[in-house]
């Protein structure tokens, strides 16, 4: 991958942490309408923290930094628990469903 596009993708990541960091403190002392919906703070929360370690884990590309090297199994694993935190943000929280199949899934 060319420097040029790694530096935009980091840009996009770094964008889309700080939407997260502003959605989140925005919901601070909000209350939910739907019991199921309070599970989406702390799983939103979660799927947040994944994504900054992720972007701690990647090269700086400073100046200082021209030897530093890629934690890659760790970055796939962390990737991996953002991709998972957002599956479970749909399947307990935004998911419309009828009461049963909610209670259910929260039993799950």
């Amino acid at each position: 991958m060319k420097l040029e596009r790694y530096k935009e993708i980091l840009a996009e990541f770094d964008l889309l942490i700080d939407v997260g960091k502003a959605v989140s403190q925005r919901l601070v002392g909000t209350t939910p309408i739907h019991s199921h919906h309070s599970y989406s703070d702390p799983i939103f929360t979660k799927l947040l923290c994944h994504a900054m370690s992720l972007r701690n884990l990647s090269p700086q590309l400073t100046q200082s930094s021209t030897q530093q090297l890629w934690d890659m199994p760790s970055a796939c694993a962390v990737a991996r628990c953002i991709i998972e935190a957002h599956d479970v943000l749909e399947y307990i929280a935004l998911a419309e469903l009828p009461l049963q199949e909610r209670e259910f899934r929260l039993l799950v």
